[in-house]
């Protein structure tokens, strides 16, 4: 039990039995997660600290995986922190006996940073992808194992399709040298 009681104690996730609606165990990270203190965290409905765009989504998951219903058991939907402050958060959640009734043992790990750097990355290449595209020269974007991933328009009008090709052959076509080879 001591040994139990460690990893779960020192896990990076938040860990929380939920049964009949209610938290009955969170570990000291769902704390930290969430902003409350333990003894204020257990015996409320889990659904205070999810946002309330959230909550049906999670209620409705909850419900199914008690009854036993097969489907994923990973998602994500976002909590409120005591301070206001909504963290995205991933969570992963079996079905399981607690004293003997059914609950639901639930990893919830905050993903908020990634999310939004993920987001930031793909407003880059999109920027990129807005710059390429304006350019009147014909640009292609090759991919390490050599093949041609992006094609601008100003080479698609000129060249036609060539995406999925490897440089080196559409370009022998056109009588040109690569560069990379």
């Amino acid at each position: 039990e001591e040994k139990y009681r460690l990893l779960v104690d020192n896990a990076g996730e938040a860990v929380i039995v939920a049964q009949d609606g209610n938290l009955v165990f969170t570990n000291p990270r769902t704390s930290e997660m969430v902003g409350y203190p333990r003894e204020e965290l257990l015996g409320r409905p889990f659904t205070e600290f999810i946002h309330p765009d959230d909550r049906a989504l999670v209620a409705d998951n909850y419900r199914r995986r008690i009854a036993g219903e097969k489907f994923p058991n990973r998602y994500e939907f976002r909590i409120v922190r005591r301070n206001g402050e909504t963290r995205l958060v991933d969570i992963s959640a079996v079905r399981m006996d607690w004293l003997g009734r059914p609950a639901t043992l639930n990893f919830l790990g905050d993903v908020t940073e990634r999310r939004q750097a993920e987001l930031q990355a793909e407003s880059e290449r999109d920027r990129l992808r807005r710059i390429l595209d304006a350019m009147p020269d014909g640009v292609y974007l090759v991919g390490q194992d050599y093949q041609i991933q992006y094609v601008n328009p100003a080479l698609l009008a000129r060249d036609g399709p060539v995406n999925g090709r490897k440089c080196y052959e559409y370009l022998h076509s056109r009588s040109e040298p690569c560069p990379d080879c």
